[in-house]
């Protein structure tokens, strides 16, 4: 097959718990990419963050953030494609996280607000790769009009819950009409404006390309993968990935920690072999 996008997720499926991207899978990125496959970053993560790991691993494509409500440019940062929340429902889900007590991070024109800090500052840095602005009011901050593009909210789970689906069937049974909720790792549960996933950003940048499905394989491991996992030719979990991601792919790739990425380019994207 002429593959001609390889999507990856970032967050447990190129980069462990800990930060740690393995040399052996930077390689293999940039292998895919000299046999001429465009290698795309499909993160949750806000856009400076996402764009600081681009040029970490010297990647030059679309980086595909905010859990596919934007796609901007490394380098220069232009936005090519962006699907905000309405101003609007924002608020109603900020006033229902207040009203339930949710820890809620609002992500809006590439800032970070919270209305109490629960976690140290290197916490917030080590998760999301931006500083917390704390104010009173995310409702309030909202209305006063001085936000204008809202891409997400995060409901950062205590310990306690993070083990348990209450959290985000409370979420889908508020808001399941009006937004798009998923949990992307035991600790998170987003909140983003209805339709906005990977597998749609990855398919208005195949469309864009005049790329078909059939020549994209999309890599990731967690529930807000599924879409891009589900959408491409090619749709591969992570070996550590639970059932239902697993499930749903064609093939499982060996988990993070056996550099599952660079074995799922040494078997579609190199002939089968991985060259050092």
């Amino acid at each position: 097959m002429n593959w001609k996008i390889l999507a990856v997720d970032l967050d447990g499926t190129l980069m462990a718990g800990d930060g740690h991207i393995s040399p052996t899978v930077i390689q293999s990125l940039h292998q895919a990419r000299g046999r001429g496959v465009r290698v795309i970053l499909a993160t949750g993560r806000a856009e400076a963050p996402s764009l600081r790991y681009a040029h970490h691993l010297r990647l030059s494509d679309p980086v595909i953030c905010y859990q596919g409500g934007m796609i901007c440019l490394p380098g220069s940062g232009e936005v090519l494609y962006e699907r905000t929340m309405p101003i609007e429902l924002a608020v109603q889900v900020a006033r229902w996280g207040r009203a339930h007590q949710r820890h809620l991070l609002l992500f809006a024109d590439g800032q970070m607000w919270i209305e109490k800090r629960h976690h140290p500052d290197a916490m917030y840095d080590r998760w999301i790769g931006l500083p917390a602005r704390e104010v009173p009011s995310l409702a309030e901050r909202l209305n006063s009009g001085r936000i204008r593009r809202v891409l997400k909210f995060i409901d950062f789970l205590p310990e306690d819950e993070r083990s348990s689906q209450q959290p985000e069937a409370a979420w889908h049974a508020a808001f399941g009409e009006q937004a798009q909720i998923v949990r992307s790792d035991p600790k998170f549960v987003e909140i983003t404006a209805p339709g906005v996933t990977k597998g749609a950003a990855l398919a208005w940048l195949a469309r864009t390309w005049e790329i078909p499905r059939e020549q994209v394989i999309a890599v990731g491991d967690a529930e807000n993968d599924l879409a891009m996992i589900e959408w491409a030719g090619l749709g591969i979990a992570m070996g550590q990935a639970n059932a239902r991601v697993q499930a749903a792919a064609d093939w499982i790739a060996p988990p993070i920690d056996e550099d599952g990425v660079a074995a799922v380019i040494a078997r579609f994207i190199l002939d089968g072999v991985l060259h050092g």
